[in-house]
């Protein structure tokens, strides 16, 4: 039998960038609501990134320089 080589799975260039670790202390109420949701920490990322996309969208167009962020 000839055996093929084992192809490695994963996500390859040019699909969603990877996301980075990062620890965070926060209130045991505030972390209390979003355990509510079945995936509380995708819950929480989705406020986090409309919270920083309504941030640009008011930075007047000469500051949004200093903000630009890859959503």
């Amino acid at each position: 039998m000839d055996e093929q080589p084992k192809l490695r799975r994963g996500r390859g260039k040019g699909k969603k960038p990877a996301k980075t670790h990062v620890n965070l202390r926060i209130s045991k109420e505030v972390l209390d609501v979003y355990k509510r949701f079945p995936s509380y920490t995708g819950k929480m990322r989705e406020v986090l990134t409309e919270y920083v996309k309504e941030q640009l969208a008011e930075v007047p167009q000469e500051d949004s320089r200093q903000l630009e962020l890859p959503l």
